[in-house]
């Protein structure tokens, strides 16, 4: 068996964590309780305006960029734990998904950094918030599962 780094593990986590939350996201997406999906609103912030979302290379291109979140956010989760110790590993990892939460969504990036994508909701921020509660809680338990 390949043993891996630690960091590799992390990434590998946030990647796993992501795939979970996205069938969570699709989910409400074919029961209409959201517009578009991650990977939409990810296509539109990586593509330019006038790319047409709803085609597959589109798509591929969303689903790409949100596993690379997904990968940050695992290393940054990965460095939390290193630098504090795990104690509360999951409370941690659930605090760093909060903050994700805050700065893609209602932070910085979506003000300053990101092009606003037009008419694209993701749902009640409640839900989303703890979508990415539960992305910071997966990634914890992932990586203790690969460890």
């Amino acid at each position: 068996m390949i043993e891996l780094d630690y960091f590799t593990k992390m990434v590998l986590a946030g990647m796993m964590a992501v795939v979970i939350e996205t069938a969570i996201d699709y989910l409400q997406y074919k029961f209409h309780t959201i517009e578009n999906t991650v990977i939409t609103y990810a296509a539109s912030i990586l593509l330019p305006d006038d790319e047409p979302l709803d085609k597959l290379s589109a798509q591929a291109v969303g689903l790409m960029g949100h596993f690379i979140m997904g990968a940050g956010a695992g290393i940054i989760i990965g460095l939390v734990l290193l630098f504090t110790g795990a104690s509360n590993a999951y409370l941690k990892g659930m605090g760093v998904g909060a903050f994700y939460w805050l700065i893609m969504h209602r932070g910085l990036t979506s003000k300053f950094w990101v092009k606003p994508s037009a008419n694209i909701s993701s749902g009640p921020a409640a839900i989303e918030i703890l979508k990415h509660i539960l992305i910071g809680l997966l990634t914890v338990r992932f990586s203790f599962w690969l460890s």
